[in-house]
């Protein structure tokens, strides 16, 4: 499931983009999970939100949403951000936050749903983003969230770095085969995403990480996983 945001203070604009998602969806065959904020945010409410949010459009008519797009940003830089308005302005001050897209009202929507649909496809292939596929639904995590994997019997366990964690229905050798280098298969149950590996229990074969927990090395995985572990700096004590 992909899930995303509109940020409008303006209930028009706002029925405007919730009409025309609806019939871009409608015309996919996608389903998309939104939330709506209708007033000024703080960055502590977009920070309850933040790691929910693939694909956040944020009205700049209104003199905070250029804001809200640097603190989607500075919190989760896999958010794709689209900013919109109802003329013409200069977008270099919004760079900093580097939005995917940009849309004025006057274009229509036929423009907008090649936004949407271009926007979609880059989360779906995008290398910052671990996607999975089941019959329960499509999962699309950012790396960067991602702590470390646990096998769960018919379930793979993610364990993210917020401290929540999400059940995906398949086996772990199956998930390993969409990651990226990031992670290192450690055990026979535990797959850990190398960032947040603090450093090596040499005695204990355990990997420690950032948050503190100890996670075992098995035998028969640990020199490969060393291998691929000291390449990342990562020391054995």
């Amino acid at each position: 499931m992909i899930y995303g945001a509109v940020f409008d203070t303006n209930e028009k604009s706002r029925e405007y983009i919730r009409k025309w998602l609806i019939s871009f969806l409608i015309k996919e065959n996608m389903e998309m999970d939104m939330l709506w904020f209708s007033k000024e945010v703080s960055e502590g409410t977009i920070a309850k939100y933040v790691d929910k949010i693939h694909l956040a459009l944020i009205s700049i008519d209104c003199e905070y949403g250029s804001e809200v797009g640097k603190n989607l940003y500075k919190l989760n830089p896999s958010c794709r951000i689209c900013y919109y308005r109802s003329i013409v302005c200069d977008v270099i001050p919004l760079l900093s936050s580097r939005p995917i897209g940009f849309y004025i009202w006057q274009n229509g929507e036929e423009e907008f749903a090649q936004i949407i649909s271009m926007i979609i496809k880059e989360i779906s292939t995008a290398k910052d983003i671990f996607r999975y596929e089941t019959k329960k639904g499509l999962y699309l995590i950012p790396i960067r969230n991602i702590l470390y994997m646990q096998s769960d019997l018919k379930y793979v366990q993610i364990h993210k770095v917020n401290g929540t964690q999400e059940k995906i229905f398949a086996k772990l050798t199956q998930v390993e085969e969409k990651l990226n280098n990031c992670f290192v298969r450690i055990h026979k149950s535990y797959i850990v995403n190398r960032d947040y590996v603090s450093f090596i229990d040499k005695k204990e074969h355990m990997a420690v990480l950032c948050n503190g927990e100890h996670i075992p090395i098995s035998e028969a995985q640990y020199e490969k996983a060393m291998e691929k572990l000291r390449n990342n700096r990562i020391t054995e004590v």
